[in-house]
C-alpha cells in the first residue's frame, strides 16, 4: 500500500506541475504576486478568463498550499514568499521552469517508448518549444550569475 500511495503521488505531482505551467502561461500568478486578497472574479476580469475555470484551479491551489484562501471574504491571497517562486523571473527561488518542462514530455510518449525498440534517438527538438523554454527558464539565473562572474 505503501508504494501504491507513492505512485498516486507522483502522478497527483505531475498533474500539479502541468496545473503550474498552465498558471505562469495564462498569467495567473503574474496578476496575483502583491495584489493581496482577491476574489476568484477579479483574478477572472484581471487576466481575461473565464472564472468558473480560474476558481476550480484556485481551490486545487488552495488544496495544494500554492494560495491561501480567506473564508470570510471568500478570497485567495498568493504570499509573497510564493509569488517569488511562481512570478518572479528575476526571483533566485523562481522555479517554474520544471513545470514548463513537464507540458513538452506528455503526449509525446510515443517517441521514447519507440526509440526503445528501434534504438533511434529522440531529439529535444521532438518535444517542441516547452522543452527548450522550461529549461532555460530552470537555467537562466544560474548561467546569468556565472557568466557575469566567470
Amino acid at each position: 500500500m505503501e508504494f501504491v500511495e507513492r505512485v498516486v503521488a507522483d502522478g497527483v505531482a505531475a498533474v500539479a506541475g502541468l496545473s503550474t505551467a498552465l498558471g505562469v502561461r495564462l498569467g495567473r500568478y503574474s496578476a496575483m504576486a502583491g495584489a493581496g486578497h482577491l476574489t476568484s472574479v477579479q483574478l477572472a476580469g484581471r487576466i481575461g478568463l473565464n472564472e468558473r475555470y480560474v476558481r476550480e484551479r484556485l481551490s486545487g491551489h488552495v488544496s495544494g498550499e500554492y494560495v491561501q484562501y480567506g473564508e470570510d471574504s471568500d478570497t485567495y491571497l498568493l504570499p509573497d514568499a510564493h509569488a517569488a517562486v511562481l512570478a518572479d523571473p528575476d526571483s533566485p527561488s523562481y522555479a517554474v521552469g520544471t513545470s514548463r518542462s513537464l507540458g513538452a514530455f506528455h503526449g509525446k510518449e510515443d517517441a521514447p517508448a519507440e526509440a526503445f525498440r528501434t534504438a533511434e534517438r529522440v531529439g529535444w527538438q521532438d518535444y517542441g518549444t516547452g522543452l527548450f523554454e522550461g529549461t532555460a527558464t530552470l537555467c537562466r539565473l544560474g548561467h546569468a550569475a556565472a557568466l557575469v562572474s566567470e
